[in-house]
């Protein structure tokens, strides 16, 4: 029985890590095709696959949390700067590349939706900027009006002064930047 892969060294880390059961199944069945070519094509005598016996995939069952334990988060979180992300994703159920890569350009404020059209990935400690994976990551999220109209990321901008400093003369930028860069408007 195969018990375990190694899948390289992480990258944030710099140890070894073992690939997990999917990722196992994967190699398996690609290494097992070959084989079989290999065998139609008589360049070897037997598949070795034959006999190996991959470990199941029991994956832990998640638990979603109850309305009142997102309810007891978003009131904890409530003075995080990564407050409003947390709402969508709690209540509107955005990935978390997605409510990172969520622009002002995306946000109707006034019909309040959201359009996804991109998404931050971390791949291997690099971060990239990508469209969602499937046809159906793009897509528009009913936030109802007025949603984050009371978020830090939306009052902040709205309140800064023509030179583009906030009132008190400080020209600090919005809490909720991702990736080097302001999610905020100004």
């Amino acid at each position: 029985m195969v018990v375990a892969v190694p899948a390289g060294r992480s990258a944030r880390r710099g140890v070894r890590r073992l690939a997990g059961p999917s990722t196992m199944a994967k190699i398996y069945g690609t290494l097992r095709t070959a084989l079989n070519d290999a065998v139609d094509n008589r360049l070897i005598g037997f598949n070795p696959c034959r006999g190996v016996e991959l470990p199941e995939n029991d994956q832990a069952e998640i638990e979603p949390w109850e309305a009142h334990d997102i309810g007891r988060f978003l009131d904890e979180a409530a003075m995080d700067p990564l407050s409003a992300m947390y709402e969508l994703i709690a209540l509107h159920g955005l990935r978390r590349g997605e409510a990172c890569g969520a622009t002002w350009d995306g946000l109707d404020d006034e019909a309040g939706v959201l359009t996804i059209r991109q998404q931050i990935t971390d791949t291997g400690g690099d971060l990239g900027v990508w469209a969602p994976k499937i046809k159906s990551g793009r897509r528009k999220v009913d936030l109802g009006p007025g949603a984050l109209i009371h978020s830090p990321c939306i009052v902040l901008p709205r309140m800064r002064t023509a030179s583009g400093s906030l009132p008190g003369g400080t020209t600090e930028r919005c809490p909720t930047s991702t990736a080097g860069r302001s999610t905020c408007k100004g």
